[in-house]
């Protein structure tokens, strides 16, 4: 059987790569943190402009919008 023992050049590789999947994890957290926010203003200015537009028409047709998209 072949014992292998890495060497000192192998170790700083594997040490160098684990560096550099922490910097990618960082940019995929930061990334799916982004889209996170994107998401909440999206949903936040949908919902002032929904609510502008129900006080200019009819009570009853923002009810049935609002009944939709709950």
């Amino acid at each position: 059987m072949d014992n292998h023992n890495p060497t000192d050049r192998e170790k700083e590789r594997v040490k160098i790569l684990i560096e550099e999947l922490k910097i990618l994890q960082g940019v995929i957290n930061r990334m799916a943190q982004n889209s996170l926010e994107c998401k909440k203003w999206t949903l936040a200015l949908a919902v002032g402009v929904l609510s502008l537009k129900i006080e200019a028409i009819s009570h009853l047709y923002g009810l049935c919008v609002l009944g939709v998209l709950c």
